[in-house]
């Protein structure tokens, strides 16, 4: 009767140890996946760098402001987003247009000073928003995926005949510059002269 007893607690020991075990594994398990859910949730949904969180940062939020000449157009894309896009005045009316894309989780603001080094060797500087990002309609990025195919349409609404065509990008806007770079390396038109990549 005693062993009886014996193994009787035993095995309810054994039960309890593997309730605690399937109980810690589900717990680990809604962990990973609120988790995970909650990483693409921000990944896709970029803090948005306007031209409020540009003058609360001290950065120009105008081409003028860093001594620059430009047009702002607002440029609708095939799945009817619009981006809000600078098309800025170069120093050297022969040299290449050069279209920056910037990185995730910034915005055409925060490429003004960039543009301004570039503006002595461009006919003219592109900067625009990435979808997802700064003034851009669209609610989401897609980190790459849509954004290669934006870059390659705003090229209609920039480009000069006869120039060639740098591409800029920086992170985020780097993945996006060289997949584009790929799309256009069939094409006659654009004429792609470089591609700068900054930490791709």
């Amino acid at each position: 009767f005693g062993l009886l007893i014996l193994a009787s607690g035993s095995s309810h020991a054994t039960m309890r140890g593997m309730g605690l075990l399937v109980l810690f594994a589900v717990a680990a398990l809604l962990i990973v996946v609120v988790g995970s859910l909650a990483l693409a949730h921000r990944m896709t949904h970029p803090n948005r760098r306007t031209m409020g969180v540009a003058l609360a940062h001290g950065l120009p939020v105008e081409p003028s402001e860093v001594g620059m000449e430009a047009d702002q157009i607002v440029v609708r894309l095939a799945d009817e987003t619009k981006t809000p896009m600078w098309i800025i005045k170069g120093d050297q009316t022969d040299g290449p247009v050069v279209l920056a894309t910037h990185g995730w989780s910034s915005s055409r603001y925060g490429m003004l000073r960039l543009a301004a080094m570039l503006a002595p060797h461009a006919s003219r500087i592109v900067l625009y928003d990435l979808r997802g990002h700064g003034e851009s309609t669209a609610s989401i990025t897609t980190l790459g995926v849509r954004e290669t195919d934006d870059l390659v349409e705003l090229l209609d609404h920039v480009m000069i005949e006869d120039r060639p065509l740098v591409l800029f990008g920086s992170s985020l806007g780097a993945t996006a510059a060289l997949r584009a770079a790929v799309v256009l390396k069939g094409r006659d038109s654009p004429k792609l002269l470089g591609l700068i990549l900054q930490a791709p």
